[in-house]
């Protein structure tokens, strides 16, 4: 009979046992913790977003939702904040996904993007428990595919403030 238990190593060398269910019960919970928006506006948000291209390249491509993450890949940034979305993708790992707003420290840009990968909304919803927003952060995206093919993205946290 298979079970729901692996053992991880831990940096300071001991092992620690977790149950697989208890663990994704637990993160869940958690993530259900993060605001939803404060309401639906109907779209005037993404309206905004085209208002406010600068070119009519701006406006090529999807505009029905927001960017992905691997878009800002690279780009030091401001998190100021997420909110909690229920996610209608079959396939998703987690019932929800994450809409981050953040400032471009390089352009001061103002920057929403979604983001459903797993531990970059396990570090978000970390960083909301500890209290830390704002802080400054980078996406990056792997250059090695997983199995599947996937180019994983990561969270970099790399200070409290921006100061």
């Amino acid at each position: 009979m298979a079970t729901n238990k692996a053992v991880v190593s831990r940096p300071d060398s001991t092992l620690q046992r977790y149950d697989a269910d208890k663990t994704r019960a637990e993160f869940i919970a958690r993530l259900e913790a993060i605001p939803e928006p404060a309401s639906d506006d109907g779209g005037l948000s993404m309206v905004a977003d085209i208002l406010s291209a600068d070119t009519w390249e701006d406006l090529i491509g999807d505009q029905s939702g927001l960017p992905k993450a691997e878009l800002v890949s690279g780009k030091e940034m401001l998190f100021h904040s997420i909110e909690r979305h229920d996610s209608t993708l079959p396939d998703s790992p987690l019932p929800y996904f994450l809409v981050v707003t953040c400032t471009s420290l390089e352009t001061g840009e103002v920057i929403r993007f979604q983001t459903s990968a797993t531990t970059i909304v396990a570090k978000l919803v970390k960083m909301a428990e500890f209290g830390a927003f704002p802080f400054v952060g980078s996406m990056h995206k792997s250059t090695k595919p997983t199995r599947a093919g996937y180019y994983p993205m990561n969270l970099n946290i790399l200070a409290r403030d921006a100061s």
